[in-house]
């Protein structure tokens, strides 16, 4: 494989999540801060990615994005009629992508590797770093440590992170609530870091004022994943937010799970869909362009581990209505937006129609 200047440290990252062709958005957050290391790391990515894809069982790609050099292994697992064994042959195919990475990565050897969310893929990482017989560290991202996310680790789970957690060099985490969430199912690491999700400040800006229109935007930027984003919720305080005023309009960006869901919930509930765009996934200068044209952003989620969304939008000089979760918590102040409880739609309701008045 190719190497970049030999000065440059380099780095192996290997997450769970990274965007490809077929999801773009998955891990973005992480391509993000694999772009802002390459100034001074020589980056590659590891990607391990069960996929569907034709008749083939196994699929390398080797691409160069944005000055990073990522190696994809696509497998497939054999859909089997003994549902006891699809667990291991799942584990075992896996595997067997994993060695067919390590052929490819060839005399490749990294100065550290950086394994982003527990559990299998930090497994891989321990492997590799005593392969190469160098030192790991994890980055977490994943919301499962919440309760109110029903997927928290059971005690065997934990078992198995605590090993991999104690054999790194660090563990990072996006915000000081992930921090407290991962102590909460006692997992700790005497190491532990935390460093938010990278914004690009030269990209976001400060938005020119807007004129004096008496219409106000409402913006909404989510993953449409109603169980931690609630956005049944936030449809459900504007649907009272329509029914004592008409000064608004509102801008829903995003694509997800649920996509369909809330757009069928919208007719349940006999909102007016006159007041309500769906732009979709935006990205690049397109997704700036939704914040410079807005009020203010709502954050309604349920559970967050950080929240890219309230960061670019203060960056980008909106206020904000936000939970008190992830690093909304830590973040807005009076003179930056308004902090409500998640689940609270009622308290949703007041503080967007405080913001509209504000």
């Amino acid at each position: 494989m190719n190497q970049l200047a030999d000065q440059k440290i380099k780095v192996l990252f290997i997450p769970r999540w990274y965007p490809d062709k077929t999801d773009p958005m998955s891990g973005l957050f992480i391509r993000h801060l694999a772009e802002s290391l390459t100034g001074a790391c020589d980056v590659t990515v590891f990607h391990v990615i069960s996929n569907d894809f034709g008749q083939s069982k196994m699929k390398v790609t080797l691409e160069y994005e944005e000055g990073i050099q990522i190696l994809r292994i696509f497998y497939k697992t054999n859909p089997t009629s003994f549902p006891l064994i699809a667990p291991l042959l799942k584990i075992v195919m896996y595997y067997m992508a994993y060695r067919r990475g390590v052929n490819e990565l060839g005399p490749y050897r990294p100065d550290l590797i950086h394994a982003h969310v527990l559990t299998r893929n930090t497994i891989l990482a321990w492997l590799l770093s005593l392969h190469f017989k160098v030192p790991f560290l994890i980055s977490e991202h994943w919301s499962r440590y919440y309760p109110e996310s029903g997927n928290t680790p059971n005690y065997f789970h934990r078992l198995l992170i605590n090993i991999v957690v104690r054999r790194s060099k660090a563990l990072v985490c996006v915000s000081l609530a992930l921090m407290k969430a991962l102590e909460s199912c006692r997992i700790i690491h005497p190491e532990t870091i935390i460093i938010g999700n990278i914004i690009d400040n030269t990209f976001f800006i400060p938005r020119k004022k807007l004129s004096g229109n008496q219409i106000r935007q409402i913006l909404h930027v989510s993953c449409f994943d109603d169980k931690s984003k609630n956005i049944t919720g936030f449809l459900h305080a504007l649907h009272r937010l329509s029914q004592c005023r008409n000064d608004f309009n509102v801008f829903i960006v995003g694509d997800g799970v649920d996509f369909q869901k809330i757009k069928t919930y919208i007719h349940e509930i006999g909102l007016n869909e006159n007041f309500i765009k769906f732009a979709g996934l935006l990205t690049g200068q397109h997704l700036v362009h939704a914040y410079h044209n807005s009020d203010f952003l709502v954050q309604s989620s349920v559970f967050e581990t950080f929240g890219t969304v309230v960061v670019e939008a203060l960056v980008s000089g909106l206020p904000v209505v936000a939970t008190r979760t992830g690093i909304a918590a830590e973040l807005i102040t009076p003179e930056r937006g308004i902090l409500i409880d998640p689940g609270d739609d009622v308290a949703l309701f007041h503080a967007m129609n405080e913001m509209l008045d504000s």
